[in-house]
């Protein structure tokens, strides 16, 4: 098709496009609304795939330069009126279709995924050796058809992880480090709270205001409040709660949340691939390894039949009891060199529950979360000593000589100070 000839149909589309809205009035009715929906659904679905087709050809031969934008998704923001994200969202996609989603093209030419569809694939496969990239987007386009956008997501986590589980583990780790919170007073005098958690974080606190939000009583008053008004409130109620056993709890904790995963076997022993909770949320074996150290976690664990072979387990978990002893014992993280309280520590299992590791004193660690991270998920190796301390030794993960771990017990000589070796 010559330039002009596209040109022209492109402005004969505007022109229609136009028209078909102005004719949508009171008087259009709800029969025809239903039976045409379908194909502008479909209409929409084609102009998001030309855009972003055009957008990459604009990108890759440089003339969004023409008006003086300092880069494409500045020049598409400029000339669309949308926002940063918007505009972002379909530079990227021009690329990746472009470069590595050959079959996802094909798909959205035929109507059977979209924008947010190609989104995630876009996103699962972006860092990927160039093969196995191609092969996913293969895979996913595939099934897409038959998904919704969050079924798409869980099959691509699923996928992720047994096909490239080292980059499964660093995008966990980019979401962790991404987290932040902010808690700021207004000049109105009211108080203003936003941030970001990474996907165990955000399910702990979710499930934690859940539990605390009012629920409808069905012999009582109709609740006219609203569900996100509720949230707020159950969140005080969280401060609250926790504000009162502060004290007595010493930050030494306890089940703090209760939560039912499902994960394979083969997953807990192999450290490869992802566990499900009943939302479709997905996290990775290394997370569910450290979470299940110390956390309420209820792991439903699965044979190769999809039989259940063990459910609860809940001899992993640290009494109470135990617990105190522990923290008399170390005094806080016993990692080289750390130094943080037992408030902000985890228990460690040094032979971990999913391996057949026993809940024994002399098997548990604090560590704080730090640098439970770091044993779990940054290779960082841990023996126990001998001698009458059962002192713990840090083994590097770059095969530098083990560092001594330092307990603090709470009542010891001035003079009995760990050193570094």
């Amino acid at each position: 098709m010559v330039e002009v000839e596209f040109a022209r149909m492109a402005a004969q589309l505007h022109a229609l496009a136009g028209e078909l809205a102005a004719a949508v009035t009171a008087d259009t009715s709800g029969i025809l609304a239903t039976e045409v929906l379908p194909e502008i659904f479909g209409a929409g679905r084609q102009l998001d795939l030309l855009t972003c087709r055009l957008i990459e050809r604009a990108d890759r031969s440089g003339t969004y330069k023409v008006d003086g934008a300092a880069n494409t998704t500045q020049y598409v923001k400029q000339a669309s009126g949308e926002s940063g994200a918007w505009a972002s969202k379909r530079v990227k996609l021009g690329r990746a279709l472009a470069d590595v989603m050959p079959t996802v093209g094909k798909a959205w030419e035929a109507g059977e995924l979209g924008i947010d569809h190609a989104h995630v694939i876009a996103g699962t496969i972006h860092g990927l050796d160039y093969d196995l990239a191609v092969d996913m987007q293969a895979f996913m386009a595939e099934h897409a058809a038959s998904l919704t956008v969050e079924q798409l997501k869980t099959l691509a986590a699923e996928l992720l992880a047994a096909a490239a589980p080292e980059k499964s583990d660093e995008d966990a780790a980019k979401k962790r480090a991404a987290q932040h919170l902010s808690l700021s007073e207004t000049l109105g005098g009211m108080w203003r709270l936003d941030g970001w958690l990474d996907p165990e974080a955000g399910l702990i606190v979710s499930n934690a205001i859940a539990a605390f939000t009012r629920k409808p009583d069905p012999d009582g008053d109709v609740l006219t409040e609203s569900i996100a008004g509720r949230r707020a409130e159950a969140l005080v109620q969280l401060a609250r709660h926790a504000t009162a056993h502060a004290e007595s709890c010493n930050g030494e904790g306890g089940n703090r949340y209760d939560i039912v995963i499902g994960v394979s076997h083969q997953t807990l022993a192999d450290g490869l691939g992802v566990g499900g909770t009943p939302d479709g949320q997905r996290f990775t074996a290394a997370t569910l390894r450290r979470m299940a150290c110390d956390a309420a976690i209820i792991p439903a664990v699965y044979g190769a039949d999809s039989e259940i072979l063990d459910f609860g387990r809940r001899t992993r978990t640290i009494s109470a009891g135990l617990r105190h002893f522990i923290v008399a014992r170390d005094g806080g993280c016993v990692f080289p060199g750390c130094g943080r309280p037992a408030s902000y520590c985890e228990v460690h299992h040094k032979d971990h529950w999913a391996d057949g590791g026993r809940t024994d004193a002399c098997k548990l660690l604090l560590l704080c979360t730090h640098h439970h991270h770091a044993v779990h998920e940054g290779g960082w190796q841990i023996t126990i000593g001998k001698d009458r301390d059962r002192t713990p030794w840090f083994h590097p993960p770059d095969g530098r000589p083990p560092l001594r771990g330092q307990r603090r017990p709470l009542l010891r000589p001035a003079t009995d100070i760990p050193q570094r070796t």
